[in-house]
């Protein structure tokens, strides 16, 4: 299973599920970043610099050197982590679905109560995350400003502009 975020344009973090690895744009390895027992999925923070991991455990904030920056508390059996476009809130799945934390652990507030694969937007208004755990082709968009808002999808394209109109100015 390997899980791709590009950090820049000359480097990409990879995972096969027991470590995350950085490699240059032609593939090549470069370094370890993290080792782990069952890592279940990473994200890099808007800096670039930093990326959550979620492994068995907890959420570890990871600089690209390798050095644990920061173990988030309170996150064991969180998955899919998804730093918010400000850098000050992850999404994530758990067992009530898929929650927002900060960067201490606390739950700030709930997405949905299911789903996978958490994705914001690039204001931090919205959340993209796969609804069907069986269908990748169902996606779901919440309105972060009232989360009781949401447009269920199958595999059809659509425009987004259409879905703005009940967004808020709030962001991240």
């Amino acid at each position: 299973n390997i899980h791709v975020d590009a950090t820049d344009d000359l480097k990409f973090l990879a995972t096969d599920g027991s470590s995350v690895d950085l490699y240059n744009s032609d593939g090549d390895f470069i370094q370890t970043i993290y080792s782990g027992t069952t890592i279940t999925g990473f994200d890099a923070f808007p800096d670039k610099r930093t990326i959550v991991i979620s492994d068995v455990t907890a959420f570890k904030l990871v600089s690209l050197a390798g050095k644990i920056i920061k173990t988030i508390s309170n996150t064991s059996g969180y998955t899919y982590p998804a730093v918010s476009p400000c850098g000050t809130k992850i999404a994530c799945v758990s067992v009530s679905g898929i929650i927002i934390i900060n960067l201490d652990g606390e739950q700030i507030g709930t997405a949905s109560a299911t789903g996978v694969n958490p994705k914001w937007s690039s204001d931090g208004k919205y959340l993209f995350y796969n609804e069907n755990t069986t269908n990748i082709n169902g996606v779901s968009i919440n309105n972060l400003s009232n989360v009781k808002y949401s447009l269920s999808v199958g595999s059809s394209f659509f425009d987004l502009s259409d879905l703005i109109l009940t967004s808020t100015s709030r962001s991240c």
